[in-house]
């Protein structure tokens, strides 16, 4: 999209990837007690769906940006629906057979379908606010939510190196967010104002 970054975002970009790094140092070094049967190929098959979820999200930005949001959402939403109920039935099919359907299962499910709904309804407006390269960036913030109710629900006990990665990544959004601007050529040429 022609987006020109400063060399202050370029920096917040290394500091929120360094936090991550540590989180997957973590993962794979710490003294947690428990590894799983290949962490590496976890970590790559991560990386690798966080990559194409970033791509998603930056031709979502592209769209959003040519078009009116209703528009985006309506073919996110119609193709999305096509698209997750393949994989539903190639992948869960027996699964959703064995599933004893409960009040409690139920509503489990009805609120996930509405977080999602919000999320990606406001995902939208959040990209022509800001970029698709914050909002990947904030994800990284999601391990901290998790460790924290492991911490307070499970009772993990967690090393200091957590603090550090949390401090990394928030630090670095700080940094996205207050640095200057995304160059305002590249944003008005998109929205039509040249």
């Amino acid at each position: 999209m022609r987006v020109k970054y400063k060399k202050l975002q370029y920096l917040s970009i290394f500091i929120c990837l360094a936090g991550m790094g540590a989180s997957v140092f973590i993962d794979n070094y710490g003294k947690q007690g428990y590894r799983g049967q290949d962490p590496l190929k976890g970590d790559l098959f991560m990386i690798l769906g966080a990559t194409c979820y970033a791509v998603s999200n930056i031709m979502l930005e592209y769209i959003v940006r040519k078009r009116p949001i209703y528009e985006a959402l309506g073919y996110l939403g119609l193709l999305g629906t096509i698209v997750n109920g393949i994989q539903l039935l190639a992948l869960e099919l027996n699964e959703i057979k064995s599933t004893t359907w409960t009040g409690q299962v139920v509503g489990y499910n009805l609120g996930f379908v509405a977080f999602m709904l919000l999320l990606y309804s406001l995902t939208p407006v959040l990209f022509r606010m800001s970029s698709a390269t914050f909002y990947n960036l904030s994800l990284l913030t999601s391990d901290v939510y998790i460790l924290l109710i492991g911490i307070f629900v499970f009772g993990y006990d967690v090393t200091p190196f957590y603090t550090i990665a949390y401090v990394l990544v928030i630090s670095g959004l700080v940094i996205f967010n207050i640095s200057p601007s995304l160059a305002s050529d590249s944003i008005l040429k998109l929205k039509g104002f040249n």
